[in-house]
């Protein structure tokens, strides 16, 4: 384990040794517990390593030992080889006004379904009514 007091400890994850690091924005980035060697690098390309004051800077991992620019730490998210399979997608809560959406449609769904079931009453009856007609008209 790295020697940072109160700062270091297991990824939930992977069960791998992590340490935290504050970064200069004040959140705590976990970090790899064991340091790694890297060179500077002039381009973009290199992968973030930071130094236990919170700082990073874009290097490489691999070069001359004798040309080493300094050690530190990398994010541990890169080398967390299980952290992707425990997450599930979120479920979102859904907004006041899309609740009362929702809620407004529900009701007009029932209330036309309600006149829809009193259409087919009223057509029933009169069909029965028509028939019973019918079958008078046909006694006389």
């Amino acid at each position: 384990m790295a020697d940072y007091p109160g700062y270091d400890t297991f990824c939930r994850y992977c069960g791998k040794p992590i340490i935290f690091i504050r970064t200069v924005n004040g959140k705590l980035m976990p970090c790899d517990a064991t340091p790694v060697k890297y060179w500077l690098s002039g381009d973009k390309n290199g992968v973030m390593v930071y130094q236990r004051n919170g700082t990073y800077a874009r290097a490489l991992l691999d070069g001359h030992p004798s040309a080493c620019s300094g050690s530190g730490y990398r994010p541990h998210w890169v080398s967390c080889t299980e952290r992707d399979k425990d997450r599930r997608p979120k479920e979102r809560k859904p907004s006041p006004a899309v609740l009362q959406i929702r809620e407004q449609i529900a009701k007009e769904r029932a209330a036309r379904a309600a006149r829809e079931a009193r259409a087919a009453e009223k057509r029933e009856a009169e069909d029965k009514l028509r028939e019973a007609e019918e079958r008078q008209y046909r006694l006389f």
